[in-house]
């Protein structure tokens, strides 16, 4: 097992009316969908806790699995941060990862489910598929 905690805050100003920080899906708050949240101020947290096996599919492919924790939120600065508006996620997922000559690639499966009602998301549980290489 492998415990994973992230957290972050990010601010910025000036920002046009069609540029924004956004939160939900697969940028960082599993269980909502992409970009529900907007703003000009952005804070989120993960807890994974990660699980590496020794199976291998056709010998190559490493099989783990993960269980994990999602919260956050983005408001506009103006407006100030409200810890009521905080929405969270909890999960689950499988991890693929074959090495390749550029290095290893992962393909991420979730299943996610929001913990909190959040004005555009229709509140149902989401499954995300990322592919990405690790060098």
């Amino acid at each position: 097992h492998t415990f994973v905690a992230r957290a972050g805050l990010l601010t910025t100003r000036r920002l046009d009316d069609d540029r924004f920080l956004s939160l939900g899906g697969s940028n960082g708050l599993r269980g909502y969908q992409d970009h529900v949240l907007t703003g000009d101020t952005r804070l989120r947290l993960a807890l994974e806790d990660r699980l590496f096996t020794d199976l291998r599919l056709a010998g190559v492919v490493a099989v783990g699995g993960i269980a994990f924790v999602d919260a956050g939120t983005v408001w506009r600065h103006a407006d100030g941060f409200e810890p009521g508006a905080i929405a969270k996620g909890v999960g689950a997922g499988l991890r693929l990862a074959w090495p390749a000559a550029a290095g290893e690639q992962v393909v991420r499966l979730d299943l996610a489910l929001p913990l909190d009602r959040v004005d555009g998301d229709n509140h149902q549980p989401k499954v995300t598929l990322v592919t990405a290489t690790r060098f």
